[in-house]
Formats: structure tokens, sequence, C-alpha cells
């Protein structure tokens, strides 16, 4: 299999890539432009190599190659480079958020505070209650306040991402001085008519992406460990040049985007190899 770049049309805003596949296979039923891979990928491999990929695809005819359900879920080798999360020359670069959810999300940043200066923090709890490891990587309101704390001469306001719903949970971050913000205190003249282009079904989906982006934007970010949600904030935040460039930020908006430091940023991946959790 050669890679090769190619222009295609865009997927039309408001609808997902399984409706997209779905539409226009019930449109051209002799289509064979689409090889459809639907296997769970629980079951494959946990790495696939260049033989590997050459005996799965190595005759596919089709143009597109689109994997359902989970079947991505692990990392593909191909001619040394890792495809997955962590490949940094042929799919971070190449896998981005649209313009025009980056530049919505870059306003809403923008109005965050009084400077548009802020932390983030993503803090996962919901789901994660049930796994085995919850223990390893979840910490109590205070370890997360005290973290981001230690950046409050930067700015006291801090932008937090979670599935927890009980706001009490966050009360030590105002004993620390810290001014909180959720999702519901964002500009909602700007969220709300954004969202309303997509159905309903993927509002939830689509305000995950919004606050990914609001998280990259922020100067300093603490995630939550076994997470691929902040996993994507991270991976992001190595490439906010290009959101800054794609979005025509300017100058004096540019400093939440380049104000990065390893000390300040967790490293969720940490917890997955069951390390002392970040």
């Amino acid at each position: 299999i050669n890679s090769t770049l190619v222009e295609v049309a865009t997927i039309p805003q408001g609808s997902s890539l399984s409706d997209f596949i779905t539409d226009n296979k019930r449109a051209y039923p002799q289509s064979q432009h689409w090889k459809i891979i639907d296997r769970d990928g629980l079951k494959f491999k946990k790495k696939w190599f260049e033989e590997d990929i050459k005996q799965i695809f190595g005759e596919t005819k089709q143009k597109f190659i689109f994997f359902e359900k989970r079947t991505m879920w692990w990392n593909m080798e191909w001619k040394g480079t890792r495809v997955g999360y962590f490949d940094k020359k042929l799919t971070n670069r190449a896998v981005m958020y649209n313009n025009a959810i980056k530049k919505v999300a870059q306003v809403l940043a923008q109005n965050i505070g009084d400077t548009g200066a802020y932390n983030a923090i993503h803090v996962r709890r919901g789901d994660h209650r049930a796994l085995p490891t919850f223990q390893e990587v979840s910490h109590a309101s205070f370890w997360y306040s005290e973290k981001i704390g230690n950046f409050h001469d930067t700015t006291k306001y801090v932008y937090v991402s979670t599935d927890e719903q009980d706001r009490n949970w966050f009360k030590s971050f105002e004993e620390k001085g810290l001014k909180t913000l959720f999702w519901q205190d964002l500009d909602q003249d700007i969220l709300t008519p954004f969202l309303s282009r997509y159905p309903g079904r993927m509002i939830r989906d689509v305000l995950g992406m919004i606050e990914q982006l609001i998280c990259t934007y922020s100067i300093k970010f603490l995630g939550s460990g076994y997470s691929t949600f902040t996993t994507y904030i991270l991976r992001m935040r190595q490439y906010r040049n290009i959101l800054a460039a794609d979005t025509s930020v300017p100058e004096e908006k540019a400093l939440p985007y380049y104000a990065r430091t390893t000390q300040s940023t967790c490293n969720a991946l940490q917890s997955r190899t069951h390390d002392k959790p970040c």
C-alpha cells in the first residue's frame, strides 16, 4: 500500500463520518470506493507491523478504508512509524478539527475571564468510577486545586472540563482564590447557535470537541489519567502553532497557545504503565 494524499469532499457539517458513509452506501449501493472494517479492534493484535498490513490490506482495491467501532483502538507500525495517537509524522498533523469549530472555540476562549488568560483541567470521574484502576488515577478535588493553584499568579481563572455533576466537588478551588468556569459559563450567544447546527444526538460530542480545544488554548493544563480525552488535548497542545496559524491568532492572543511547559502539563500516559499517577 502506497501512502498517497488525495483530495476528498468535505463531510457536511452536522453529519458524522458513520452517517456520511451510510448515506453514501444507500445512495450508491454499487460503489466500490469504500472498504468497511467493522471487526472489534480489541480482538486484533495490539500492534500491526508492515507485514501484517500488507497481508490484511495488500489486495485492497477500494480508495478508502473505514474502520468502524473500535477497530483502530491499538496502533499500527508502518515503515517504522507508529500510526495512532502518538504518531507525529503521519497522522497527527493531518487529523485535526476543522477551522469552523476551532474559530468558535477560539472566540469562546478569548472571552474567558478578563483577558482570555486562563488555565484548564480535565476531571474525568463518571464512568471511571466503575473501573478497577479508578483509585490509581483519581484524585481528590484539593489535589487539582493545589496543582493548578501553583499558577495563580498567572491567572485566577480555571476552565473545568468534567463529567462530575456535583459542582460542590470543586469548592476547594474557591478556597484557593481560583475562579472555576464550566461550559455553561461560556458565551451562550456564540455557543448555542453553533451547537444548534447539529442533531441532538451529536451535541454532547461537539461540545466535547469545543472543550478539548478550549483546554488546548489554556496557558496551563492538568488532565486525567487513563483518558483519551486528555491524551488528545495533550497531543493538540504540541501542535498549537498549527491551530494558531489556521485561525490567524492576533499576536496579543498568542501566549496561551505557546506557553506550554513539561513540568506543568500532566502526562496521563504515565498511568497507563502503572507508574505513579500524574
